[in-house]
């Protein structure tokens, strides 16, 4: 009797373990001459801001300030926090006032860390 117990559990265990929860699998693109998964270029995995110029330091760098909008959270006031970096403008086509998009990069001197992608506005 003690036997049937034990094949009768180990039966239902096994039942049990056969069903596989139901996954919605995921569409996947396949490069065609690799034959592999395509991965996301370079560019769309660094991180991108937008901010205005409000300097130009010398030759092929601008300083350029990003702001946010935050909700404090105990008072729910709306605070604006700015960064200001210094970017690579690679042509020297910036001016001050700007509106400019801007994308991480290889650290190109001491605290420039940051590339001009391009001018979303021109200052009037």
């Amino acid at each position: 009797m003690k036997e049937d117990k034990k094949e009768n559990s180990k039966s239902i265990v096994t039942k049990e373990t056969a069903k596989e929860p139901k996954v919605k699998k995921e569409t996947v693109t396949k490069n065609k001459k690799t034959g592999g998964v395509q991965q996301k270029s370079i560019l769309e995995r660094k991180r991108k801001y937008t901010g205005m110029v409000f300097s130009k330091n010398g030759e092929k760098t601008i300083k350029v300030e990003i702001e946010k909008w935050t909700i404090h959270p105990l008072y729910k006031k709306r605070i604006k926090k700015s960064r200001k970096m210094l970017v690579h403008d690679r042509n020297n086509q910036a001016n001050i006032g700007d509106k400019v998009l801007i994308v991480e990069s290889r650290p190109i001197s001491k605290l420039k860390r940051w590339q001009l992608l391009s001018i979303v506005e021109k200052a009037k």
